[in-house]
């Protein structure tokens, strides 16, 4: 087997569908940062006021508010995990056209293109939920 790879999929072929170490590093990677928000929900939750700010308008002025303990503030914590989530068919349908070989460019750089997305798409989300769950503290 090629060192950098871990068969761990199998298509409908039954075939295995390779992963690299470089492509579940970055998986491993994404699901941490999208942990940030529900660790930071968990520090502040003491702290927070009984009613929370749930959502902002446009201007980022709170409109909508809930009881710290509602599901609204939980999901809030929850929207981290939104990037690899969304993101992770992407990655399973790409790695099934390069096994099948219907890949025009270097399965590499696709990958790693993606992998690069997928991060991005990720900080965008814990970011959003982090900046969120500051305000409700604020």
């Amino acid at each position: 087997m090629n060192q950098g790879l871990k068969k761990t999929r199998h298509s409908r072929e039954g075939e295995a569908v390779p992963r690299t170490k470089r492509t579940r590093r970055f998986q491993r990677i994404n699901w941490l940062i999208g942990a940030l928000p529900l660790l930071l929900l968990a520090i502040l939750y003491p702290s927070m006021p009984d009613q929370v700010p749930v959502h902002f308008n446009g201007s980022m002025a709170a409109d909508g508010y809930a009881d710290k303990a509602s599901i609204s503030t939980l999901l809030i914590g929850l929207l981290g995990f939104l990037g690899p989530l969304l993101m992770k068919p992407i990655g399973y349908f790409r790695r099934q056209s390069e096994h099948k070989g219907q890949s025009d460019s270097s399965p590499s750089a696709d990958m790693t293109a993606l992998d690069i997305a997928t991060l991005g798409v990720t900080l965008v989300f814990s970011g959003m939920a982090i900046y969120f769950l500051v305000l409700m503290v604020v």
